[in-house]
């Protein structure tokens, strides 16, 4: 469990620590910070933060085709009620 104040970073920490592992690997075997190492830095970091900008938000999926009452996505709604002018096969 993460104290309260990493809480709201919970999902972005694996993206950011297994960054800081792959940087420090990369140094101790090469001895060097250069154009791998920031290429690494980079990416890792622009995941672990564009996962911490990614909302959560849970998905309801009905197993009987119908979407959850509320749900406004099309998620669980069957692909012929998406098409309703496309002959079914």
């Amino acid at each position: 469990m993460l104290p309260k104040s990493l809480q709201p970073y919970a999902k972005a920490i694996a993206p950011f620590t297994l960054t800081l592992v792959a940087i420090a690997i990369q140094w101790a075997v090469t001895g060097e910070y250069d154009r791998a190492e920031l290429t690494t830095t980079l990416t890792g970091l622009s995941a672990a933060l564009l996962t911490y900008l990614v909302p959560n938000r849970s998905v309801t999926v009905d197993l009987e085709g119908e979407p959850a009452e509320g749900d406004e996505t099309t998620l669980g709604t069957p692909v012929r009620d998406l098409f309703p002018d496309k002959p079914q096969h």
